[in-house]
């Protein structure tokens, strides 16, 4: 590749890579000289869970964190080969720069929401429908690669640069994409340092650049593919599917799925499990089935008919983790190789990561944080930074990359939302001392502190924090904050000394992103009884280093000079169905529109006065 930029040609001044998610929760990542210094997805500035399309506010963000504009930039790189459809620079107020660009931003966003609109009806049709289930599979294994993709994506792909090239003020020269999965491997080959041996990273998602499932060797700082999937067989939507036949939220609510699996009995797991074995097995290092899998829909609801409901969520579990433990010895055998890493969507699912951290011979594994499509954003900027300088780029120290609080705003939030009227704020010596100790006397106390943590997984600056040893607080947490579903465990941190007094991790594997569960001993059953799976007694831990986040680390480590409990239960501060919250406003806003009671915010403790 040609060197883009003033720093690739001259080597004067930072290279900045500006990677771009366009996707599912769609995200930005900047790069300066190999590290990721600021990354958010839009989700958490628009207050729309999840929100797609060009994430402006992200931008935004991340160029002013590094105090540079955007002409400053040498690359910016976007995740798909192929652009997504549903990308678009919507035009929702003029400036100069903008005018330019008006005409060709309402082309893009009517072609990408016609591409949407058809997709989504034949889709539609294709759960409901058996004549439209076998029209999607000519479709998708004949007409789609051959004819709508050669005619469809160059031309949109055009619009979409000089769209692009018009918001940011950059030169097109500057704009290039990359193949979907090779973000997603490139997130998980350098999110973190990797230990000497053979290599493999496997992406497993739902569909991205006409592939869900890869298989590469790491060798000399560069990905060699092997093998590929197309999107025809894809687990990932398997998976999907399974979500909507049971009546929730796809692409979204199938961690819920995940949760409820463990309460299903055996002889009912075993009773569904053939209807999904029929409908895609592992073939190699490959996903096969007899027809695509989302042309499956029909079938597959119908299949499922008078089940009941958790028999369908621990075979749909079940079958995940067989297939995925299948694929990855497969590939782990193929190539010899004894550390093992991962990105993609599927890899959320951490009870199946857990059975792969378990696989014989594996010396390592690793899954990239947040391994559904943001963190390609990620991926894209390392990439980039590749190509402009040939050179590796530095693993992530941790994932506290977002924006952080600031005074005015603090100061502005209390007053905005008349909190002096209706609350008790003080001011402690030591905030997080007194977050402790209120922990410890069974209060419930959201945390909004410091820089916002990137990801779905909350790691103590946005984080709802409770006395893990007080199961009483799972219904109040369920009932008055989150509008969980009953049977949904909640997580915990542990702290990095104490995590062998609660789990079983005897090759002391890091976990810093909630990204795998583990068995519990009896310790944590006792004292963790509200941070762990009630049934299976699993948990899916925040394994915390003092340098991870110093803050919160002596906050637990108060907790366990008060109690003797080395951990606290730890969920996402937001309401169900909304983002985690970002700013000292949405901590504010979140506070008061729910039962939480206590909110350390900055140097503030903030409490609610109680009626009586």
């Amino acid at each position: 590749m040609t060197q883009i930029g003033k720093s690739a040609e001259t080597g004067d001044g930072p290279t900045y890579v500006l990677g771009i998610s366009e996707a599912h929760n769609c995200t930005a990542a900047l790069l300066r000289d190999g590290e990721i210094i600021a990354v958010a997805s839009e989700e958490r500035f628009t207050r729309f869970k999840n929100d797609t399309g060009y994430p402006r506010q992200a931008v935004e963000f991340v160029l002013s964190h590094a105090g540079i504009a955007s002409d400053e930039l040498d690359l910016v790189v976007l995740t798909y080969d192929n652009p997504y459809p549903h990308f678009g620079v919507a035009i929702d107020h003029v400036d100069p720069r903008q005018q330019a660009a008006e005409t060709g931003a309402r082309r893009v966003t009517s072609l990408r929401r016609a591409v949407h609109s058809s997709a989504q009806f034949v889709y539609g049709m294709g759960s409901s429908n058996r004549v439209a289930s076998r029209l999607l599979d000519f479709l998708e294994k004949n007409v789609y690669e051959h004819l709508y993709a050669p005619a469809v994506w160059p031309r949109l792909r055009r619009i979409q640069y000089r769209d692009l090239a018009a918001e940011l003020g950059v030169p097109e020269s500057k704009i290039q994409s990359a193949d979907h999965h090779l973000c997603h491997a490139v997130s998980a080959l350098y999110f973190g340092p990797v230990p000497e041996g053979r290599t493999i990273v496997l992406t497993l998602d739902g569909a991205g650049d006409d592939c869900c499932a890869t298989v590469s060797v790491a060798e000399n700082g560069t990905l060699k593919r092997l093998a590929q999937t197309p999107n025809l067989y894809s687990l990932g939507i398997f998976y999907t599917l399974v979500t909507r036949a049971m009546g929730m939220k796809a692409g979204e609510h199938e961690y819920k799925v995940m949760g409820l699996a463990p309460y299903a009995d055996e002889e009912g797991v075993k009773r569904v499990l053939p209807i999904f074995e029929d409908l895609l097995q592992v073939d190699g290092m490959q996903f096969r089935g007899p027809t695509s899998t989302r042309a499956a829909g029909h079938r597959l609801e119908r299949s499922l008919h008078r089940q009941r409901f958790d028999w369908i969520a621990g075979a749909a579990q079940q079958h995940c983790e067989n297939l995925m433990r299948e694929f990855a010895q497969n590939a782990l055998e193929a190539t010899g190789a004894v550390n093992l890493l991962a990105a993609g969507g599927v890899f959320m699912n951490v009870k199946a990561n857990m059975i792969l951290k378990d696989l014989p011979g594996l010396q390592y594994f690793g899954v990239c944080p947040s391994a559904g499509d943001e963190s390609t954003a990620i991926g894209a900027a390392y990439h980039g930074y590749q190509m402009l300088t040939g050179k590796a780029p530095l693993p992530l120290s941790d994932l506290y990359l977002g924006p952080d609080l600031v005074p005015d705003e603090i100061e502005a939030a209390i007053r905005d939302f008349g909190l002096a009227d209706s609350c008790d704020i003080r001011q402690p010596e030591d905030v997080d001392l007194e977050t402790a100790k209120m922990l410890r006397d069974g209060q419930i106390v959201a945390r909004c502190q410091g820089r916002m943590e990137f990801g779905a997984r909350a790691l103590g600056n946005r984080s709802i924090l409770a006395n893990p040893s007080s199961p009483e607080v799972v219904p109040i947490i369920n009932h008055q904050i989150k509008q969980r579903d009953f049977w949904m465990p909640f997580a915990g941190t542990l702290l990095d000394e104490s995590q062998h007094r609660y789990i079983k991790n005897p090759t002391n594997l890091p976990s810093p992103h909630m990204m795998t569960a583990f068995d519990t001993l009896p310790e944590a059953q006792a004292d963790l009884a509200a941070a762990i799976h009630p049934f299976d007694k699993t948990m899916r831990p925040q394994i915390l280093r003092q340098t991870d986040n110093p803050g919160y680390h002596a906050l637990i480590r108060s907790f366990e000079d008060l109690t003797g409990i080395g951990a606290v239960l730890n969920t996402s501060f937001n309401l169900h169905g909304e983002p985690v919250v970002c700013s000292a406003a949405d901590a504010v806003k979140t506070f008061m529109g729910s039962g939480l009671q206590n909110l350390s915010l900055g140097p503030y403790m903030i409490s609610k006065n109680r009626e009586g």
